[in-house]
């Protein structure tokens, strides 16, 4: 007879899920992004000029599973040969599971980072 033990994911809390949007925004900000207009209310989207071109960055202001950045490079073409985005479309997104804001923060920040090296 086996058991199956059932996982259960934490809920992301409206307070940590306004605690993570307000700080990855303002620290993709001081790393150089502008806020630009959203195609869709639930995410705050700005642009980042990387190594590559221009990176859209779209901050899920609504998810309560885990801490969630989509990303797109403009230029698939060389994003693909320095990054692990998706190679026909330029998607690179972040999906954290994380006690804490912060630490989801630093995960994604430590990821889009990169995209400022040698710019």
């Amino acid at each position: 007879m086996s058991t199956l033990k059932q996982i259960t994911m934490k809920r992301i809390t409206k307070n940590q899920s306004e605690s993570f949007v307000t700080g990855i925004k303002n620290s993709l900000i001081l790393l150089g992004a502008r806020p630009i207009e959203s195609k869709l209310n639930k995410f705050v989207t700005l642009e980042l000029l990387t190594i590559v071109g221009n990176l859209e960055i779209n901050i899920d202001t609504d998810n309560n599973n885990c801490y969630t950045v989509f990303t797109k490079f403009e230029d698939v073409e060389q994003a693909k040969k320095k990054f692990d985005s998706n190679p026909y479309n330029g998607k690179w997104n972040f999906h954290v599971t994380t006690d804490t804001p912060l630490e989801a923060i630093e995960i994604i920040l430590s990821g889009i980072e990169q995209t400022q090296i040698f710019k």
